[in-house]
């Protein structure tokens, strides 16, 4: 189960207390005569956000199609294993009422 910080998850929780950190100490460095160690700042806060984005903890629940493969295996050979029959229902449109 998904843990949440307020009712937000605990990466978004995570990214704003770096990007607001990374606010913080930029503006205080970029008042006083580092003006390098401003930009390093949020160079650093960029990092951990793209880390954070593109590598992203794996996810509580399992697929669909990772449970029927499950069920295929401990069925044993030759049973008759194809796609989840829930993911081929039809979707249809909802009328919008304005």
């Amino acid at each position: 189960m998904a843990r949440t910080v307020l009712p937000i998850g605990a990466g978004i929780f995570v990214l704003a207390v770096v990007w607001i950190a990374a606010l913080v100490v930029g503006v205080m460095l970029l008042r006083g005569s580092s003006k390098l160690g401003a930009v390093l700042v949020f160079l650093l806060a960029l990092i951990i956000t793209l880390v954070l984005v593109l590598f992203p903890r794996s996810s509580d629940t399992t697929s669909p199609l990772k449970e029927m493969e499950h069920v295929c295996q401990t069925q044993g050979p030759g049973a008759k294993c194809g796609p989840p029959h829930h993911l081929m229902w039809p979707m249809r449109a909802k009328k919008v009422s304005v």
